[in-house]
């Protein structure tokens, strides 16, 4: 069971950071917001590894 979860955390970090990519792309594309774009990858990446390491 602990490992399902930690599989589905895992699984949902992936996505949490492909959106992180996706929102420093877009704003790096469309608006040349470097800041906002960094921004956004950072609060990403974080939440994925915060829910890592609470399910671990």
């Amino acid at each position: 069971m602990a490992d399902s979860k930690f599989f589905v955390s895992l699984l949902i970090a992936g996505l949490l950071i492909l959106a992180g990519v996706s929102i420093l792309g877009y704003a790096l594309l469309v608006a040349g917001q470097l800041l906002l774009g960094l921004f956004g990858f950072v609060v990403c990446l974080a939440m994925a590894s915060l829910l890592v390491w609470k399910t671990r």
